[in-house]
């Protein structure tokens, strides 16, 4: 069976969606918090959790209507292989954050290198702590006419901030920076020390 891509973690939604069935519904359970969080404010939210408290938090999400794919998808995703993928686009994210959505220009070769240095990267310290789906309803803007009925699974990852801050700082340490101007310099280095502020 082909593997299923790894979607980005979207901004959050603004569709209008009813929750039909999930993981835990025919058990009489609610749907965990950290679930409930990321599908309306992200994984930063997540990290909010009690919980969660000095880890960094990465979802993997995929969506479809064949369960049995997905619920495939779910058991073979692997840590060690598929991490990287998750932790390059947050820190493609930081990238554009702190660039006015242009790292090309600011950083030069700087950025391409460090994206495909965290790409290739295996992160070590990463837990897998469970996954979930939900089976989600959405509706046209109107709220009422109905579009699209998808289930949605969740991987809930967790790492400890300091082990992953440490990887990190490595992968970005070990970039070569030849070929920059003066100017990228700078915002290479002040980069790379305020790197974890809004990571």
């Amino acid at each position: 069976m082909p593997e299923l891509a790894l979607t980005p973690p979207p901004p959050k939604r603004t569709e209008i969606f009813q929750i039909e069935d999930h993981s835990s519904q025919t058990a009489g359970k609610e749907i965990p918090p950290w679930v409930t969080a990321y599908i309306y404010e992200g994984s930063a939210a997540v990290e909010r959790l009690p919980e969660y408290q000095n880890k960094y938090v990465f979802i993997a999400e995929t969506e479809g209507t064949n369960v049995n794919a997905l619920r495939q998808w779910a058991r073979n995703f692997a840590v060690l292989q598929d991490l990287s993928r998750l932790i390059a686009i947050r820190i493609t994210r930081r990238f554009t954050n702190a660039s006015a959505n242009n790292p090309d220009e600011i950083y030069g070769p700087f950025f391409e290198e460090a994206i495909r240095e965290a790409s290739d990267a295996f992160y070590y310290g990463a837990i897998k702590e469970t996954d979930y789906w939900i089976l989600a309803q959405f509706f046209e803007e109107d709220g009422v006419t109905p579009q699209r009925k998808v289930y949605q699974f969740f991987i809930l990852i967790s790492i400890d901030q300091a082990l992953l801050k440490s990887q990190i700082d490595e992968i970005l340490d070990k970039v070569p920076v030849a070929g920059i101007t003066r100017e990228q310099a700078a915002f290479i280095s002040h980069f790379k020390e305020t790197f974890f502020t809004g990571f």
